[in-house]
């Protein structure tokens, strides 16, 4: 009984580490795209005619 509470708590685990492993790279690609929309917007107002 206690092996299959042990598998049980490993899947688990396992599982738990997949969802903040997927958080992370939600978090690394928001920050990517935040970033990709500031050097965009600098490169257009450096680009405006004075």
């Amino acid at each position: 009984m206690a092996l299959i509470g042990r598998k049980s708590s490993q899947i688990s685990d396992l599982f738990n580490k997949a969802v903040e492993m997927q958080k992370a790279s939600l978090a690394l690609h928001l920050g990517i795209q935040v970033n990709n929309k500031l050097i965009n917007a600098y490169q257009e107002v450096m680009n405006m005619a004075i």
